[in-house]
């Protein structure tokens, strides 16, 4: 059976692009972008909510009839405030962190950024994330894309944080020497 949804009915839900949640929203993940173009994560760090949940899940392709069959997720990361924190510190204070020394060249892309409003003030935000990563003196990219699903929330300063974000993967495979993070 195909569900059908409507054009109308999905744009319905929409913020629309000049309401100031939408510009807010906007304007918090090209600031975002930015930072961690920069790789400064110590900065991307204060852009974080303190029970932030950042997850990438493993991609699996299955044929539609297996779809009804439950699977256990697997992720890339899985990551809780501690836990990204641990990650930053170990790439800003260590030269441990091969992937990270020298830096990485990034550059991200977010496009088609879809804000919808939760019962409480948070924003339930969608947006297409392109990233493109030059390491070392190689030829060439590693290009990962995906769909980020993101919950913002407005701090007490009315300045947003993020509260959980997860990325799915365009890739069930990921073609790249390490995993790009944050992506």
């Amino acid at each position: 059976m195909v569900t059908e949804v409507t054009s109308r009915g999905r744009m319905a839900s929409f913020v629309r692009p000049g309401d100031p949640d939408h510009v807010d929203a906007l304007l918090f993940l090209l600031a975002e972008a930015e930072v961690l173009d920069a790789a400064d994560f110590v900065a991307w760090l204060d852009l974080l909510a303190p029970e932030v949940r950042y997850a990438v899940p493993v991609r699996t392709s299955r044929l539609r009839s297996d779809a009804a069959r439950p699977t256990t997720p697997s992720y890339h990361l899985e990551e809780d405030r501690s836990s990204l924190e641990f990650r930053v510190r170990r790439i800003v204070d260590s030269d441990a962190s091969w992937a990270y020394n020298p830096h990485s060249r990034t550059r991200r892309f977010v496009s088609n950024v879809r804000v919808r409003r939760t019962e409480g003030a948070d924003l339930r935000v969608s947006s297409y994330v392109l990233l493109l990563r030059s390491r070392h003196d190689r030829d060439g990219y590693d290009i990962v894309t995906g769909e980020r699903h993101d919950l913002l929330g407005r701090r007490s300063d009315g300045d947003l944080e993020l509260r959980a974000r997860e990325v799915v993967l365009d890739q069930a495979r990921l073609g790249v020497a390490g995993m790009p993070f944050p992506i």
